[in-house]
């Protein structure tokens, strides 16, 4: 019993030391991601770090000769590297455009509309006054619009729901086919996916809200991103702004 115990500890530890790399492989990273266009997500890590492995060639190699490999492509030509990443990145893409088409109202063939949605709400305290951001784009990433709103006392998680109810209102009138929502909230995302149940009533009345948004909508994905991804950076950005605003007051 003892040594299995002993085994299941330094399995831990193990998963805990691999985990801790591949955080800080792609953390590092951030800047090269930025200028290729990628934007990663928990559900697309596995797949980047595998493009990244076929760009440098160590395919089948562990994180620490990988992150070796490609601190050393970086430091011989960091452009080529982005080139490279960025258009193995787009082709794979690409395989997935003849899925990317749908038929009108008069029965024309046309393509499949989709947007990107990222949306950050906060408090200072929880709860205290909040604000919410957003920011919504096309998949090639071209800011479409973005808005910011102060919204009174609420929680961190209320403001996170709120940014998101705005955002997918605001989108409604562009009139996509698919909405890709991107928010550094695990909960939010989580609870909207169905993975997490929603036990607080403030909470659970803006989930039915957000609910009731994606009826307008083909499509309604939730993505639960870094907090380090630019588009989310920009959006805590105007929280914080006018948060400050309404201070000054």
């Amino acid at each position: 019993m003892r040594v299995l115990k002993r085994k299941t500890y330094m399995r831990a530890i193990f998963n805990s030391y691999v985990g801790s790399i591949l955080t800080c492989y792609f953390r590092h990273l951030g800047g090269v991601f930025q200028e290729a266009g990628i934007i990663v997500t928990s559900e697309n890590r596995k797949e980047i770090d595998k493009i990244i492995q076929r760009v440098v060639g160590t395919e089948g190699k562990h994180c620490p000769e990988v992150w070796a490999e490609v601190k050393k492509c970086i430091k011989e030509n960091n452009s080529e590297f982005v080139e490279e990443l960025k258009s193995a990145w787009k082709n794979r893409e690409q395989r997935f455009t003849h899925c990317l088409h749908v038929k009108s109202e008069n029965g024309e063939v046309r393509l499949r509309k989709t947007l990107r949605i990222y949306s950050d709400g906060g408090a200072r305290g929880n709860p205290g006054p909040a604000a919410i951001a957003f920011l919504i784009t096309t998949e090639q990433n071209h800011i479409l619009t973005k808005s910011s709103l102060y919204i009174g006392t609420h929680t961190n998680n209320q403001a996170e729901y709120l940014a998101l109810i705005l955002a997918l209102e605001t989108a409604a009138a562009l009139k996509p086919d698919e909405i890709v929502c991107h928010t550094d909230s695990e909960l939010v995302a989580k609870q909207l996916r169905g993975e997490f149940a929603v036990r607080d009533k403030n909470l659970k009345q803006l989930w039915q809200r957000t609910r009731e948004l994606e009826k307008m909508f083909q499509e309604v994905r939730y993505v639960n991103v870094l907090r380090t991804d630019s588009h989310i950076q920009e959006a805590d950005r105007l929280v914080n702004i006018a948060l400050d605003k309404e201070q000054v007051k």
